[in-house]
């Protein structure tokens, strides 16, 4: 028996391609809204934190610039800081090429961002020669603290605290002879080899200062001395420099020395006690 094994063509089976190709794309953009979705809110926490940064290298640049600013004031003029009321608001101004400090709290915008500046400027105390929050005032130290307020509505706030100690232009007085006698009363910014009065002192031997006698006390008021400044000033320390003075060669008697210096607004008295080892005659 024979059979007759007849071949039949298929045609047209394209239909299979384009039916893959269909779905390879509608995959395709599905990973591809799935990938854009998350870069999208990659891009937004990206912008989010850039914006977060920036608003932070702002606060650094205004509060870098009054900082300087007060301390350029402090070193040019003590008194332009240490005389502000404290514990008020202040702020600071230019007017030309001068920066100057007024009452109240600077408003602005720096890259559209809203702010308040201002400083306030507090009294220190020392106790053995450290800060503390008890003690003895200290005029040649003052503490700062510089606040700013920023963003919408002022939402974030930062505040930096910081010491200003007197350093700069400080001034020396000596005098090592009084030979010359009293009769200076001034104010004086040299008063040579003079003073003011004294009493059972001897000055006419230059560089020295003696008892006349052992049966008083004896007495030097120096003249008024002239700071030059005329909002007043600070003194830091006397110093007496001697060759006798030990408190334990001391005799029945010792000597007085008045420091009278003029402030420029306010005169001060000070009392330095001197000890002078004395030989009776």
């Amino acid at each position: 028996m024979r059979f007759n094994h007849t071949q039949y063509k298929i045609l047209n089976t394209q239909y299979r391609r384009r039916g893959q190709s269909l779905i390879e794309l509608l995959v395709a953009m599905a990973v591809g809204t799935i990938l854009i979705g998350g870069s999208t809110g990659l891009m937004g926490v990206s912008l989010k934190s850039y914006a977060g940064v920036r608003k932070h290298l702002q606060a650094n640049v205004l509060i870098r610039q009054i900082t300087e600013v007060v301390q350029s004031l402090a070193r040019s003029d003590w008194h332009s800081i240490y005389d502000l009321t404290k514990d008020s608001d202040y702020k600071i101004g230019l007017s030309g090429n001068v920066w100057s400090i007024s009452a109240g709290q600077e408003e602005g915008t720096i890259n559209d961002m809203p702010y308040k500046r201002y400083f306030r400027v507090h009294n220190v105390n020392r106790d053995s020669g450290n800060i503390a929050s008890t003690g003895d005032n200290d005029p040649s130290t003052q503490k700062i603290v510089i606040i700013l307020e920023y963003g919408n509505n002022y939402v974030s706030s930062t505040s930096i605290p910081f010491y200003l100690t007197r350093s700069e232009n400080n001034k020396e007085f000596h005098q090592t002879d009084w030979s010359g006698g009293e009769g200076v009363t001034g104010p004086t910014s040299n008063p040579s080899n003079k003073y003011d009065t004294s009493t059972n002192v001897a000055t006419s031997t230059a560089g020295q200062i003696t008892m006349a006698t052992t049966t008083s006390d004896g007495t030097l008021i120096s003249s008024i001395l002239d700071t030059g400044v005329s909002g007043g000033a600070g003194f830091n320390s006397f110093l007496w420099q001697g060759g006798l003075g030990a408190v334990e060669r001391l005799n029945s008697k010792l000597l007085f020395l008045m420091i009278k210096l003029d402030h420029g607004l306010i005169m001060d008295q000070l009392l330095i006690l001197i000890g002078i080892s004395q030989t009776p005659t």
